[in-house]
């Protein structure tokens, strides 16, 4: 190449650079102008209506939702979200110390596939309803991988009052995490949530490092899901919830540190296949204070030490 030519390039190089360091900043500066101007008009929240969220169930509110809880992440801001049905396709992610209060909101994901609600590796946030997500499962038997809420390595943290329903994937996850992150699991708090027509209603998860243990979950309400609730993680309670009227109730399956979890105080009715299904449980599961009935079955399948003293089980039992 001729020393011109790379004299030419090398120009060219500067000019862009000399252009376009001055955007980045004017660009940053804006945002931080944004930011302020929204958070001094509500009192130091963001306000989702704020950054162009207009919530009428028609109008794609994704960019509005994403620039708030971006700026949220950034600084641990709350989000307020007023009533209204608000249509977002995007993935938003919770970050450490965000609290997300919700006046009655609705958050209507329309994409087949993708997460709506994020919280990785964030610490001390809650979201406080009511609040519903909807996904785009329109029958029942349609499965997928769209989700309602995903967590993965967390540590204290609370979701409360939420309705999550017509997911074809999982409703929430808790997903194993890293115990440098979430020492024994996630340890977080679920109240009055209620799990409606998904595939999975809730799954509480492990892998061969990682496990979701030590979360309390109570209020719950299962109903029209594929799965009730899929439990491969141990040392969980749910307790004082419904599980009822399910194609299967209670799913256990084996995983890092498995079982010895409890289900207490509890109804696990009339859910069609099955109302609890162990497969090769060997920690054991204590069902404490529970009523189980319906034709769905009882399996036990290569499972040991799971205790239903106190537990009153009507429907059929199944060893093997």
């Amino acid at each position: 190449m001729k020393k011109s030519t790379i004299r030419r390039i090398g120009i060219i190089v500067a000019v862009v650079a000399l252009y376009a360091a001055p955007q980045v900043v004017f660009w940053k500066q804006l945002k931080q102008v944004r930011y302020q101007a929204a958070v001094t008009l509500d009192g130091d929240v963001i306000n989702v209506k704020r950054y162009g969220a207009i919530g009428d169930g028609k109008t794609d509110d994704s960019s509005a939702f994403a620039r708030a809880f971006d700026d949220a992440k950034q600084h641990g801001t709350p989000i307020i979200i007023p009533k209204g049905t608000y249509v977002v396709n995007g993935e938003l992610p919770i970050g450490s110390n965000v609290i997300i209060r919700s006046d009655g909101a609705t958050l209507k994901h329309a994409k087949a596939g993708g997460r709506l609600l994020t919280a990785i590796s964030a610490d001390d946030w809650s979201i406080q309803g009511p609040l519903t997500l909807i996904g785009s499962r329109t029958s029942k038997g349609q499965r997928g991988d769209e989700m309602g809420v995903y967590i993965s390595g967390c540590n204290r943290f609370i979701v409360d009052k939420m309705t999550v329903r017509d997911f074809a994937g999982k409703g929430i996850e808790l997903d194993g995490g890293h115990p440098s992150r979430a020492a024994r699991g996630d340890r977080g708090k679920f109240a009055f949530v209620s799990f409606i027509n998904n595939g999975v209603g809730m799954e509480i998860d492990a892998d061969a490092k990682y496990s979701a243990e030590y979360n309390l979950f109570t209020l719950l309400s299962f109903s029209g899901n594929d799965v009730a609730t899929h439990i491969v993680a141990g040392n969980n309670v749910i307790s004082t919830s419904n599980i009822v009227d399910n194609m299967g109730g209670v799913e256990l399956a084996a995983g890092l540190n498995h079982g010895h979890g409890i289900i207490g105080n509890s109804n696990i009715n009339h859910n069609v296949d099955f109302n609890i299904d162990a497969k090769d449980i060997t920690n054991g599961y204590t069902f404490s204070g529970d009523h189980v009935y319906g034709d769905g079955q009882i399996r036990l399948s290569n499972s040991k030490d799971i205790d239903f003293t106190g537990t009153t089980a009507k429907s059929p039992m199944v060893k093997q």
